[in-house]
């Protein structure tokens, strides 16, 4: 068997991603099942012999296991901690990011109450507190969940944290814990400062961006430019990324006549600070094992598998925390890869092209092979695409189908632009005025242009598809068929499979659509914005920054919603702004003003200080003096604090508890009653 890395990896992994989505106390019985067909294929002689059925089942039994110990010794004590308060001493580990009126930082506890305790833990503080790494302070913590489970954490348990605390500081102890990370994260913070001083504005938060995977920095104009365009993946810094990095280094040390060996040495050694300096994410984990395992493979003349090589990369990531494959980033990372190594080159044998003589092509074969090349662009644009598509409606809830083509163009820009970012600072820390100020130039023009890309394909009506996750779960399901009888290699078995998947499929979605028929959908942007649905009919309020009505615009238009209720609340330039996108049939506001007459478009105009509308005979809403009560059921939300669900411009209080808005982007409810409602966040941006 010669790629047994691949067979243990992807095992693991799968198993792992399943155990996600099931409830803790189902976990040691998705274990027994597992183990129980293990002993089967152990005794069974064919099977047995088959050797990658008994290993893949053992790989996924021990992947339970893992998974079983770690929650029941790592992670359920320190969930313990939830909804308590201490006076503890901690260290940051890191530069900390702004996330709407707090800064976050990752923190190490060392002591709570006066006993020693070793958990990481993210830290919220007020945006203007800025601390030093790696310096033990004391503070009073109160400690919150970060999710209940590792998908609702999106992120944090990947990363090895499985509690938020907010901060009350006290005092520095005058204590340093001496670590190499210490300087990694100086370098980082130099990074970022350095970039966001000389390149202000968007560019300086891209290129911080691109080298770190820091997106802080990002504007939400920017944000959403690359998440509706589907090029979000180029700020995550992994494959694309370190093949930059380590292709230009080769390149220096071959033109100094470094030996092949000595360059692949020195390349290893880089790719572990590039890691460590992009703070070990899914994505650049991934990226950088492999990397590692193809430079090993130089160093002692052997050949690598990349194949292998991605199955060894999933192997090490599983085993160090079996939580990260709740991580988008690495999900991503992962299949995307796999895409190019399987279907990719299956596919793309038919377009190569056959030359009278390849040492000299006619003109005409050169214009052939520019075709073939931007074909084959946009071909890998388009595996991937299919491979990562339920992977991103599970995670975000849409997808950007506009995606392979923008790729054509903002891939090779956005390597363009990593290759500046990091001239301009080492040319930078030179102190050479003038060098420094056209390196600044070429970079800034670099990502002003890669910017312009982004938000030209995201002008582009209807290029995003949002559906609700379990249509993610529906495709991932009928491509598993698939890729079931793909490995089978019978044809009858695939006609039996386009078949299945057929009738699977429309019962699926029917059923699905039977359910979303009778609930209440209500989307809850990032400042407050919240747009209602019911059986057609929709209600829009809260439309007060220029990030919800961009949002709320491109999310209506998407999905061509009209809207029959805009309600003004605070603002009435916003919504103005909203209604020239959309089709709005009642404008309603408490007062009147040009703006309305000017700036807005729609059928009815409702200057009332009170509003009551009744739009089917369970759902209704009332407008009083600025407060919006929406009824469903037996169910009320609203900004008024009666409301069973209030929603505010900074945060959401409904009977499960408080959501932060500041701390993500998108809230997703399906409403069926007030004793049947589900909730989940979208468009987290992770590592």
């Amino acid at each position: 068997m010669k790629r047994v890395f691949t067979c243990i990896g992807f095992s693991m992994a799968i198993a792992l991603f399943a155990l996600c989505f099931v409830k803790n106390e189902y976990a040691i019985w998705l274990t027994v099942g597992l183990a129980v067909l293990l002993a089967v294929s152990l005794i069974v002689p064919k099977i047995r012999q088959a050797v990658v059925i008994p290993l893949s089942l053992s790989s996924a039994v021990a992947a339970c296991l893992l998974f079983v110990a770690v929650t029941n010794i790592v992670v359920q004590p320190v969930k313990s901690l939830e909804n308590t308060s201490a006076l503890c001493s901690f260290y940051i580990t890191d530069c900390g990011k702004t996330v709407g009126e707090y800064k976050e930082y990752t923190a190490k506890i060392i002591q709570a109450d006066d006993e020693k305790v070793n958990v990481k833990a993210s830290l919220y503080l007020n945006k203007d507190i800025n601390l030093r790494s790696y310096a033990v302070m004391k503070g009073n913590l109160n400690f919150n969940s970060v999710g209940n489970d590792a998908l609702s954490s999106y992120g944090k348990y990947a990363d090895g944290i499985y509690i938020s605390a907010d901060c009350v500081l006290t005092d520095y102890t005058g204590k340093i814990v001496h670590s190499p990370f210490r300087y990694v994260v100086a370098l980082r913070q130099s990074i970022r400062n350095k970039l966001s001083y000389l390149m202000s504005g968007r560019e300086g938060g891209l290129s911080v961006a691109l080298v770190t995977g820091d997106k802080s920095f990002l504007s939400g104009d920017v944000k959403n430019a690359f998440i509706y365009s589907g090029t979000s993946h180029i700020m995550a810094v992994s494959g694309l990324h370190l093949s930059v990095v380590t292709g230009v280094l080769f390149f220096i040390l071959k033109k100094l006549r470094v030996k092949e060996k000595t360059s692949s040495a020195v390349c290893i050694v880089a790719v572990l600070v590039y890691m460590a300096l992009a703070a070990f994410s899914g994505s650049v984990t991934r990226a950088g094992i492999m990397m590692i395992i193809l430079l090993s493979a130089r160093l002692f003349s052997m050949r690598g598998d990349s194949l292998n090589s991605l199955g060894a990369a999933v192997t090490v990531m599983c085993l160090a925390n079996p939580y990260a494959v709740s991580d988008v980033g690495t999900d991503l990372s992962v299949i995307s890869v796999l895409a190019l190594i399987t279907v990719y080159p299956f596919a793309s044998k038919n377009m190569k092209m056959d030359y009278v003589d390849p040492l000299q092509k006619t003109t005409k074969e050169k214009a052939y092979d520019r075709v073939y090349s931007t074909f084959g662009m946009f071909y890998i644009s388009l595996c991937v695409f299919a491979f990562t598509v339920p992977i991103i409606y599970i995670f975000f809830g849409y997808a950007s189908i506009i995606g392979p083509l923008s790729n054509l163009a903002a891939v090779p820009m956005g390597s363009l632009c990593v290759v500046m970012s990091f001239v301009t600072y080492f040319v930078s820390l030179l102190g050479i005025t003038p060098l420094t100020a056209v390196a600044v130039v070429l970079s800034t023009k670099c990502d002003a242009l890669l910017i312009k890309i982004c938000e030209f394909f995201k002008a582009f009506n209807n290029s995003v598809l949002g559906f609700d996750y379990l249509i993610g779960l529906c495709i991932a399901a009928v491509l598993l068929f698939f890729a079931v009888a793909f490995f089978m290699g019978n044809d009858k078995i695939l006609k039996n499979t386009c078949i299945l998947s057929l009738v699977f499929t429309v019962l699926f979605v029917g059923t699905l659509s039977v359910y979303n028929f009778n609930c209440m959908s209500l989307r809850v942007f990032q400042n407050g914005a919240v747009v209602c649905t019911y059986k057609n009919k929709t209600i829009v309020y809260g439309v007060n920054s220029n990030w919800d009505e961009s949002s709320v615009s491109k999310y209506l238009q998407n999905n061509s919603m009209p809207v029959d209720f805009l309600v003004t609340q605070r603002s009435l330039d916003k919504p103005s702004l909203l209604s020239n996108d959309v089709s709005v049939n009642t404008f309603v506001c408490d007062e009147f003003d040009d703006v309305v007459l000017v700036g807005a478009r729609y059928n009815n105009l409702e200057v009332q200080n009170t509003y009551n509308a009744v739009l089917d005979e369970n759902f209704s809403f009332c407008y009083n003096q600025g407060d919006v009560i929406i009824r469903f059921n037996d169910i009320t939300v609203g900004s008024n604090d009666s409301c069973d669900i209030k929603i505010s411009s900074s945060k959401i209080i409904d009977p499960n508890g408080t959501v932060e808005l500041g701390k993500s982007n998108t809230i997703v409810y399906k409403i069926k009653n007030k004793n049947s409602f589900k909730v989940r966040r979208l468009n987290q941006w992770q590592k």
